[in-house]
């Protein structure tokens, strides 16, 4: 599922507890908490991973023609399969061809036969970066490593946008705090997780191949808050939900900066669409909804509220219809049109009055209508008069 990190908690409070974990978090932290953790690391100096001299990944060894991936547990998970996948959530390793650039990422692989698996890479991610690296210098096998069961934070480290060159070993070092403990593998000089569950080695041959990293699809948002604030979009929040698999992404801006620009609705967006469709961090993300002060763009409602009143359908809408696009979401690859370009749109959810600044209205609902002495009576009060007890949309994030 895109945008589907871990699985998450039944208990509201500590819904994305198993995320947060993996980040050395609390798990009550909130979805927020997390995006900021994702990109700390960016502000901090890298940490290089600390070279073991063995790990329990090297505890037991199979070499050369005792390998057979058929004897491995691996699921055929869907009827329409060609085969079965071997490789979901296990992190695969490439080096650029000076070495300085490792790329740890995750994306999926089906066993083709007992010793090779056929994989995905989409045009313009990081390992199809480092693969063209390997062509232009007439190179038709790279080696290669796939670890299986790795420290949470380098999983999920492994499925987010980070900057091109970072190597990610030494993001995970920066985000946490302290080195991460690698060993070198057998066949190549390539560094894994010294704690990986299972390692494969081997070397990729480069042929036709999208990359799968939608899993933490969401965490994307942060990265593309990030890149609009350097180019100075007025953009307070951005959001992509779990229940759109994050293939939207809401953004909260701030209308009176907004305002400041002296721009229009059209230029706006297009400015805005222009920079985000063309950038790895919105691979997966296909509408982007603006917003004002009055929305909530973290809560899913809010976000359906504001996009059913708001949004005229066709004129506050700004297609872009010549930008590349994975086709992973169904109406790309069974719809119609190309499914490879196209598809993207920016849905305009703010009034013309907020591109002056202007806010003079307000929603009519619980938490916007009452003064807040009067909203917290009502609350202690609520499960006293026989209701159950709910959760305040302001505490939710």
């Amino acid at each position: 599922m895109f945008g589907n990190a871990a699985s998450l908690r039944s208990r509201e409070k500590e819904k994305y507890g198993r995320i947060a974990r993996s980040f050395g978090l609390p798990p009550d932290s909130s979805w927020k908490d997390i995006l900021q953790r994702s990109q700390e690391a960016k502000n901090r100096r890298p940490i290089p991973p600390r070279i073991l001299s063995t790990g329990p990944c090297k505890q037991h060894k199979i070499l050369g023609d005792d390998i057979d991936l058929h004897k491995l547990p691996a699921p055929k998970l869907h009827q329409g399969d060609a085969g079965k996948y071997l490789q979901t959530y296990g992190v695969h390793v490439l080096q650029s061809p000076d070495g300085k650039w490792t790329n740890w990422s995750i994306f999926r692989g089906m066993i083709h036969d007992s010793r090779r698996l056929v994989c995905l890479v989409g045009s313009g991610q990081h390992n199809s970066v480092i693969r063209d690296m390997w062509l232009k210098k007439g190179k038709t096998e790279v080696s290669w490593a796939l670890a299986f069961g790795v420290p949470p934070a380098a999983s999920v480290v492994a499925a987010c946008p980070i900057p091109q060159g970072i190597s990610e070993a030494e993001y995970v070092g920066a985000m946490v705090g302290q080195p991460l403990d690698v060993v070198k593998c057998e066949l190549s000089d390539l560094l894994v997780p010294a704690n990986s569950e299972i390692v494969m080695e081997g070397t990729s041959v480069p042929g036709k191949i999208t990359d799968e990293s939608h899993v933490t699809a969401s965490m994307a948002s942060e990265e593309l808050l990030q890149l609009l604030r350097q180019h100075g979009f007025p953009v307070i929040d951005a959001f992509a939900s779990l229940e759109t698999y994050a293939t939207w992404c809401a953004l909260k801006v701030d209308v009176k900066k907004l305002a400041e620009l002296r721009t229009t609705s059209e230029e706006f967006c297009n400015k805005i669409g222009n920079l985000v469709f063309n950038d790895k961090s919105a691979m997966l993300m296909n509408r982007i909804m603006l917003f004002g002060h009055d929305v909530n763009v973290r809560d899913f409602k809010d976000i359906m509220w504001a996009l059913a009143t708001c949004c005229r359908p066709g004129q506050d809408e700004h297609l872009f219809k010549d930008i590349p696009v994975l086709p992973l979401t169904p109406y790309m690859s069974h719809g119609r049109g190309n499914p490879t370009r196209g598809g993207k749109v920016v849905s305009d959810c703010l009034f013309p009055m907020e591109y002056e600044g202007k806010t003079s209205f307000r929603g009519c609902e619980f938490e916007r209508s009452y003064p807040e002495e009067v909203k917290e009576r009502v609350r202690s009060n609520w499960t006293a008069m026989g209701f159950v007890e709910v959760e305040s949309p302001s505490k939710s994030t």
